[in-house]
């Protein structure tokens, strides 16, 4: 089993990771991307690459760091091949990595829209672009971590923000875009806040209140994605909840 996972530091990329190799043990080449190589870049948010190589390594897994802004596409485009070429092919995509800039009062600020713009949606599209390739040889299997499109809650819409709501529907819509008989493409979101230190800093910060204390546990949402990419065979081109 070959997989990149986006997003890896820390939280639902670490867990996804930590699931993978419970599962598949010595059998797992996984290639680890986010800017945290060796340490956090957010003095707020706790996490690297580093240690979540050391967590999967514990279950006997192979992994790969690719230490990787996904604002950098040639730098991105070439970890994702480096990563293809060393492990033979790849089988599964996740793309977990997102910039969550929630801020409902705060709609059109640039540096906010360009943030989310960069991350979330030409990220999401580089790295979809740079596997689907070797995905395609696999019959692989592409996860994102995005929310439905339902047009009739439009709320939504406003209720974090209009640039990141909008990022996030494009992640969604790049992802089902690439659905084909040889490649299955599938979006899931939480339906309820999940517990890690970007929903810690939410809750602090007054953005979202109860956002980590009432959330639930990371590896119980990484069981859902372990799911939708590799045992759900039949579904492609559908957006669930966990």
């Amino acid at each position: 089993m070959r997989v990149i996972v986006t997003g890896a530091s820390r939280g639902i990329g670490r867990a996804i990771a930590i699931r993978m190799a419970q599962r598949y043990a010595d059998k797992l080449t996984i290639g680890l991307m986010a800017r945290s190589d060796n340490r956090p870049i957010h003095q707020s948010v706790s996490g690297s690459l580093a240690r979540t190589c050391s967590m999967v390594e514990k279950y006997g897994a192979h992994p790969i760091r690719l230490p990787t802004d996904l604002r950098n596409v040639p730098a991105t485009r070439s970890m994702i091949s480096y990563f293809i070429d060393f492990a033979g092919g790849l089988d599964v995509l996740i793309n977990n990595a997102s910039a969550m800039s929630i801020d409902p009062k705060s709609h059109f600020q640039k540096n906010r829209m360009d943030l989310v713009h960069e991350v979330n949606t030409r990220g999401t599209m580089t790295c979809i672009d740079e596997c689907r390739d070797a995905l395609m040889h696999s019959t692989g299997s592409i996860v994102t971590i995005s929310p439905p499109i339902r047009m009739g809650r439009l709320e939504w819409l406003r209720m974090y923000g209009v640039p990141y709501t909008i990022s996030k529907y494009s992640m969604t819509l790049a992802t089902l875009a690439e659905a084909r008989h040889t490649l299955r493409a599938n979006c899931i979101w939480p339906r309820y806040t999940i517990a890690t230190s970007a929903t810690r800093r939410l809750e602090t910060s007054g953005v979202l209140p109860n956002a980590h204390s009432h959330g639930r546990d990371p590896m119980d949402f990484a069981s859902c994605v372990l799911q939708l990419a590799i045992d759900d065979r039949e579904r492609n081109a559908q957006c669930v909840f966990d």
